[in-house]
């Protein structure tokens, strides 16, 4: 019974609710609904100025044999990571067979030599002189303790005998006897040690580059650039282990460089200059520096 009597008093309450809004209804349909603006007044614009036409540029390349532009075989960019360089890959005829000639081939990867060598040794401990060796030009120095290279920026600190008993006189030295050498680095103000029997390098890697097959082989840093008759070469990274050279090749009528990744072809073992040689006396082609 209490159910239905509240039932029934729902549309009782909505009837009075509604009726006793009416004059605020009015109002609302009295208002003007009509947006109000501020500020200038609006005011159109003609865009008058006409666009010029935009057209492609003529290809640097017309024809012959190195022609890369086609109706469906356009040129196909690269970016290669390693470099940081965008390369671009010819496009071939149909009947090339074989990698793309580049013109460069990499013979091998090795640390550069440290400025100056330490090859043998003569005299005795008591009157010792060391026979050095520059790999810059190939000369040779016979020097005592304190000599200076000021074109090297180094300087002979102290040099002495190693594997065997200073105090023996008398009688051939021992093949392990090594004569030890310490340079002071006026370069970078540090000190290096040198080993007769031992060839001392740098943390700077080398590549050695051949330009065609009949070339003469050039060495090569990073950043170095090397000039063919129709490209130039830039060598952008080199790594020792493995051995591979990142270069850039930059051809005339091409904006971007073709980039390859150069590996030994086959492997090389150039003779390293200087063999060492104990208890050596020289040669005619010596210059002795005196303290």
């Amino acid at each position: 019974m209490t159910a239905c009597c509240f039932a029934g008093a729902l549309p009782l309450a909505s009837l009075l609710w509604w009726h006793s809004q009416r004059d605020h209804r009015a109002r609302l349909r009295g208002a003007s609904g009509q947006v109000v603006l501020t500020g200038r007044s609006y005011e159109r614009v003609t865009w008058d100025e006409p666009v010029a036409p935009k057209t492609w540029d003529r290809p640097g390349q017309r024809d012959g044999a190195a022609w890369r532009f086609d109706l469906f075989t356009p040129e196909t960019l690269y970016f290669h990571a390693a470099s940081g360089l965008f390369t671009v890959a010819p496009v071939r005829p149909a009947h090339f067979e074989g990698a793309p000639p580049f013109g460069l081939e990499l013979l091998d990867v090795r640390r550069e030599h440290f400025r100056l060598q330490l090859v043998g040794y003569a005299g005795r401990a008591a009157d010792l002189w060391a026979i050095m060796e520059s790999p810059l030009n190939g000369e040779t120095f016979v020097v005592r303790e304190g000599a200076r290279f000021a074109a090297l920026g180094l300087a002979l600190e102290s040099l002495q005998l190693r594997g065997t008993d200073e105090k023996t006189s008398g009688g051939p030295l021992p093949a392990e006897t090594a004569a030890v050498a310490i340079l002071h680095d006026e370069r970078k103000g540090e000190t290096v040690t040198l080993h007769s029997h031992e060839r001392k390098y740098t943390d700077v890697p080398l590549a050695r580059l051949r330009i065609d097959s009949a070339g003469k082989p050039r060495m090569a840093r990073e950043g170095d650039v090397l000039t063919a008759a129709d490209a130039t070469y830039r060598v952008e990274r080199i790594r020792l282990d493995p051995p591979e050279v990142v270069v850039a090749k930059h051809t005339e009528g091409l904006s971007l460089p073709e980039i390859r990744i150069l590996t030994p072809a086959v492997e090389e073992k150039s003779p390293a200059y200087g063999t060492p040689r104990p208890g050596a006396r020289g040669s005619a082609s010596v210059a002795t520096i005196q303290p």
